[in-house]
């Protein structure tokens, strides 16, 4: 029998036989976790109306069995036991960490055992299922709420008594990891920014001290509120003993020099000569600049983009109209990039710079450009063979001093135009233009999309062989043939699989076989819509054909042994 493991302190996940078993749908996540946490046995309608609340009575109960089908299937060892009406976990069967972590919490003592509330702490690792949420289920979304704020004050008195136990014990570096953790859990916490204060001051860190106090500051100053007594009674106590001997720094056991605060005073006193004489340099370029109205070398330059107008001519792109402004002292220049950003609906993975050059603008003034969709854009797009599908797009438009095309980089200025406009696309790239209609019950958006794989219709040994798409909406779609790692060289063509992967988390077709729909995901069909293109079964499919897909719920499972026994067939 294999051995099971529950895994709810962070993102949820099923363990067996030590391997990670993702369960790939979320109502089957919720389930467990359930399950798991009340540790009691609950009617088949309760469930239902739990998860599905929205439904119908037959429809929420035909999707439980699924989930239960799923569950089983993943745990493989009967942990998941119906009987009559009832279903639960047996607990006997596997090991759920919120169990372990609430097993090694103490018992009213003073004299805690540090050993296994490290353990506590080191099993705990977020907070109760992160990342995670139905969101249309109202009643269990509070219940995820209740449970996650009693572990997670469980988890604070864990950190709390590991910080204040190695601080009397004299071990002020032992007692910091978990000082700064328990802090992370609430920033507007007064008790763990003492404790770190204290353990910088132990530590001979006084610096440190006094940015911790001003760290409390702020953060209580957003609520309108300010440190109490015993704060600043600390931190006043620290700025007195600054000047000190340092004779009473602590150090942790074993005994050892550690001279690190001696050598950073010398550290220190160089880092503030050398700023002293950059503050001095930047002063003077500034004063050349504005007196001497030298231009681009000694004038300071800070470009953005204030606005980013997509023009178009029915739902086609035209031209781009950008004004910049440059609040700089001087004239000034910047490199600057247009990048057309696929559609949120259509889920390719990757952002397009179709246009680069540079702008001039005076101090305190604007400058409009207009870039030409029809010249600029497709010149571009040539020359620097940017191989962009047609379809649905936004814009976004970067500005960069430095003249490198990052969006994330640090003087950037990026402002991205909510206006969607449709592109022809790169001349020479082949797609495949697919229509696709969903009529499933299950929701279609981001969380929940359709993945689309093309396969060359021959060879397709390894999930590695297939492209993958994403559609997040009904509608017209463009599939880059760019986008398939094997290419079809006998002209026998391509095929493509359609999946509505709920929860967004199927890499790749698993035991490939166009035929076979039922296994492309690991857990069978539980957790997926099928859909079917307009062609025969077979056959095969080629780039800048067009195709419809149309999908539907699939059967559901036949009924398995234990519900069999107790309702026959729904």
């Amino acid at each position: 029998m294999s051995e099971c493991r529950i895994l709810l302190l962070g993102s949820p996940q099923v363990e067996r036989d030590g391997r990670v078993e993702r369960v790939k749908l979320r109502k089957a996540i919720a389930l467990m976790a359930y399950l798991a946490v009340e540790r009691r046995a609950f009617s088949r309608e309760y469930l239902a109306a739990l998860l599905w609340p929205d439904l119908g009575q037959k429809s929420a109960l035909a999707n439980l069995r699924r989930t239960l089908s799923l569950l089983r299937g993943t745990f493989a060892n009967g942990c998941v036991v119906t009987e009559g009406d009832q279903v639960q976990i047996d607990r006997t069967l596997v090991n759920i960490d919120i169990e372990e972590f609430q097993a090694l919490l103490p018992a009213q003592s003073t004299h805690p055992d540090l050993v296994e509330l490290e353990a506590a702490a080191k099993l705990y690792r977020s907070s109760f299922l992160e990342g995670f949420s139905l969101g249309n289920c109202l009643e269990f979304d509070q219940w995820q709420d209740a449970v996650r704020e009693r572990f997670q004050s469980e988890l604070d008195s864990v950190l709390e008594t590991l910080s204040r136990q190695y601080l009397q014990m004299g071990r002020p570096k032992l007692a910091l990891p978990y000082a700064q953790r328990w802090l992370e859990l609430d920033q507007w916490n007064e008790a763990a920014h003492r404790a770190l204060m204290e353990i910088y001051k132990r530590t001979g860190r006084p610096d440190l001290a006094r940015h911790q106090y001003e760290s409390c500051v702020r953060a209580l100053e957003r609520d309108g509120l300010e440190p109490d007594d015993l704060t600043r009674d600390l931190n006043d106590a620290i700025a007195e003993n600054h000047h000190t001997s340092r004779a009473g720094v602590e150090r942790d056991p074993p005994a050892g020099e550690d001279r690190s605060a001696e050598n950073g005073a010398g550290v220190g006193a160089h880092r503030k000569r050398w700023l002293m004489y950059a503050g001095i340099a930047a002063l003077v370029v500034v004063i050349i600049g504005t007196v001497g109205g030298v231009g681009g070398f000694f004038s300071r330059s800070d470009f953005m983009v204030t606005s980013a107008q997509v023009l178009q001519t029915g739902d086609e792109l035209s031209a781009v109209r950008i004004v910049f402004r440059n609040e700089g002292v001087g004239r000034g220049r910047a490199g600057y990039s247009v990048v057309f950003s696929p559609d949120p609906v259509v889920g390719a993975a990757a952002d397009f710079r179709v246009y680069s050059s540079e702008v001039r603008v005076r101090a305190n003034r604007d400058a409009i450009v207009v870039v030409d969709g029809a010249t600029d854009i497709q010149e571009f797009v040539d020359q620097n063979a940017v191989r962009i599908p047609p379809g649905a797009y936004r814009l976004a438009v970067v500005v960069d001093p430095r003249t490198r095309y990052r969006k994330d980089a640090e003087h950037n200025n990026y402002l991205a135009s909510r206006d969607r406009f449709f592109y022809a696309g790169a001349t020479d790239v082949e797609v495949f233009k697919v229509e696709i209609t969903y009529n499933g019950e299950d929701s279609l958006d981001n969380a929940n999309p359709i993945k689309v794989f093309i396969g060359d219709r021959t060879r397709y040994d390894t999930p590695e062989d297939w492209g993958r798409f994403t559609a997040r909406d009904n509608g017209q779609y463009y599939f880059p043939l760019d986008g398939v790692p094997r290419r079809d060289d006998d002209e026998s063509g391509y095929f493509m699989l359609f999946v509505h992967d709920a929860g967004d988390d199927l890499e790749h077709p698993h035991g490939i076989d166009s035929h076979d729909v039922a296994g492309i995901y690991e857990g069978g069909s539980e957790s997926l819509t099928y859909g079917s293109i307009t062609v025969l079964s077979g056959s095969p499919v080629y780039p800048w054909n067009s195709y419809t897909v149309s999908f539907s719920m699939p059967s559901l499972p036949t009924a398995d042994i234990y519900e069999a026994e107790e309702f026959g067939d729904f």
